[in-house]
């Protein structure tokens, strides 16, 4: 598995921007589309540092199986950041 972020040189800040402002108005129009289907929205960040698992397998009514998790959410599987002289978008 490939569990490492990329340092990008030579980033158009404004192509960056363009695409982090469509990104937010995706997410709000997911938030919508939630909200009028009554379907819940679940995230990276809920699941990893929030109850987001247990919430997406009580909304699911299925049972955790403790060997998946511990292999596909277990902090140890998580991305990494390594040291660099570059800088992150």
């Amino acid at each position: 598995m490939y569990h490492t972020k990329e340092f990008y040189k030579n980033i158009d800040e404004n192509l960056v921007n363009k695409f982090m402002n469509r990104a937010i108005r995706q997410g709000n129009a997911l938030k919508e589309i939630s909200n009028h289907h009554k379907i819940p929205l679940f995230t990276y960040e809920s699941i990893y540092y929030g109850n987001g698992l247990n919430d997406i397998l009580e909304y699911l009514n299925v049972e955790s199986d403790l060997n998946l998790e511990k292999k596909y959410i277990d902090n140890k599987n998580r991305q990494r950041l390594f040291y660099t002289k570059e800088r992150l978008l």
